[in-house]
This record gives C-alpha cells, sequence and structure tokens, in this order.
C-alpha cells in the first residue's frame, strides 16, 4: 500500500492528472462568475486542456491565468456575440417545449452550436486571431473535421442524457461540469489543429 501513494508511480500521475483537470474546471467557473469574462475562462480552459493532453501544462493556477489574461481583451465580443446566439436558441427550445415535433427540430442545431462554440474556444487558444477571423475559421475547423464535430455532438447528447437519468450526478458535476464538457473534445480537437500545424507548417 505504502508504495501505491511512494514517488512517481502509475497512480500519483493519474491522480494528480485528475486533480489538475478538476482545478481547471473549478477556477474557469469561478472565472465565469462575471458573465463577460466567461470567453476568456473557456477559452484559459481549453488552453490548459489541449496542453494537458500532452504534458506540457507547467503549473496549473499560474498557466491558467496567464492564458486568461493573454486572451481577455480580445474574447469579449466574440463571447457576447456567441452567448447572444445561444440565449436565440435556448429561447427557441423554450418556446418549442410542449411540441414535440418542433422542439426535437431544435435539438440538433442547439448541439451542433455548442460544438461549434468548442471549436472556437480551442482555435482561440491556439492561434492569434482576430474575432472576426476566429469565428469564420471555427466554422472552417468544424465541417472540415464533420465527423469529429458529429461526434462531439453525441458526446454531448450523452453527457446530457446521463444527467437526466440520475440527477444525483449533476450535483457532483457542478465542480466538474467545464472538465466533462471540455476535456475529451479539447483533447480530440487538439490532435486535429497540432497535424493542421504541422501540415501548414503554422506558429501560434
Amino acid at each position: 500500500m505504502k508504495t501505491m501513494f511512494a514517488g512517481d508511480t502509475p497512480y500519483n500521475r493519474v491522480m494528480t492528472k485528475v486533480f489538475d483537470v478538476v482545478l481547471v474546471s473549478v477556477l474557469t467557473l469561478l472565472c465565469c462568475l462575471p458573465v463577460v469574462t466567461a470567453g476568456a475562462a473557456l477559452t484559459a480552459a481549453c488552453a490548459m486542456y489541449m496542453k494537458m493532453a500532452k504534458n506540457q501544462e507547467g503549473a496549473i493556477v499560474p498557466s491558467y491565468f496567464a492564458a486568461f489574461k493573454s486572451n481577455l481583451k480580445e474574447s469579449v465580443a466574440g463571447w457576447l456575440l456567441l452567448l447572444a446566439g445561444m440565449a436565440v436558441l435556448v429561447a427557441s427550445l423554450c418556446l418549442y417545449r410542449q411540441s414535440g415535433i418542433g422542439y426535437g427540430m431544435m435539438i440538433v442545431p442547439t448541439g451542433l452550436y455548442c460544438v461549434y462554440l468548442i471549436w472556437y474556444f480551442c482555435l482561440r487558444a491556439r492561434f492569434a486571431e482576430t474575432t472576426a477571423s476566429a469565428l469564420k475559421n471555427s466554422l472552417k475547423f468544424f465541417l472540415a473535421f464533420l465527423p469529429l464535430s458529429l461526434f462531439l455532438e453525441l458526446y454531448l447528447a450523452a453527457l446530457l442524457a446521463l444527467f437526466l437519468w440520475q440527477p444525483m450526478l449533476f450535483v457532483v458535476q457542478i465542480f466538474l461540469t467545464v472538465a466533462g464538457v471540455f476535456y475529451l473534445p479539447c483533447v480530440l480537437i487538439g490532435k486535429k489543429m497540432d497535424r493542421y500545424i504541422e501540415e501548414k507548417e503554422l506558429a501560434r
């Protein structure tokens, strides 16, 4: 038992990674409390999760806030625009909640829009671009890797179904929301972007 908790064992590495992922989630939730800063917070989370996939994250708290600060001014306009789009979709879902067909028809575009948001935050974390360019290029990535985008929509739908099936999990997930929604997509999207950078010989 003692050797399990001593030194650089596989168990310690896994638990350290889990703790770091949760810590980023908590930091992001705190930085999202002023709604206007949520774009920078989610971008910083995506930056950290993509780095974690390659063991390049460094010290979590300083690295997170460095990413948050570097994206704060640039992210506000794009985030507010995307938030308005999400508000329209959510309002539409509420409007059609009594109509099975209408509600079902709105679920798919809402899910795709959520996946587009993840692409957007990952792209802002990976490349230095203007808001207009990031919005446009996120759509290009979304369509260029459409199979992955559709898989991520199914992943988000599965998470939602799990919470609806076991509501108590949502209580636990409050502190893991960002990790649950973003970690796996960031890992997969990060690999696609790394391959794209290698092929195009780009730098951030």
